[in-house]
């Protein structure tokens, strides 16, 4: 299957489920299709992909922190952190062509986008 710009794409052979590469495709099968489960020995939280518990394991119940060297912020995932410091700390913007909407964050003026003007 081609996308847009010709490159290939994988479809899910159980629901509508498109992805760009091959290892995201397997990802979602794994995590949407599959029965097989793992399980914090900490906690409740039960997930059917094993990365998703390692970060889980990472967050919830590791001692690593990762702080803000520009306000008080910390958090215990350095991909939190680093959304912060764009959020927060950054002059770059991201401005809607149809409204006044801005943000610091790409994914947010996306999903502005998505849900505003469809």
């Amino acid at each position: 299957m081609k996308g847009k710009h010709g490159s290939e794409k994988f479809k899910c052979l159980q629901c509508s489920f498109v992805a760009r590469a091959k290892h995201y495709l397997m990802r979602h099968m794994k995590v949407k299709h599959s029965s097989e489960e793992f399980k914090c020995f900490q906690c409740s939280f039960v997930t059917r992909a094993r990365h998703y518990l390692l970060r889980h394991m990472k967050v919830k119940h590791g001692s690593e922190e990762f702080k803000c060297l520009q306000c008080s912020f910390v958090t215990k995932a350095k991909r939190t952190l680093l959304l912060h410091m764009k959020v927060k700390h950054s002059s770059e913007e991201f401005k809607c062509h149809q409204c006044s909407f801005v943000t610091k964050a790409k994914y947010l003026l996306l999903r502005h986008m998505k849900r505003k003007h469809g």
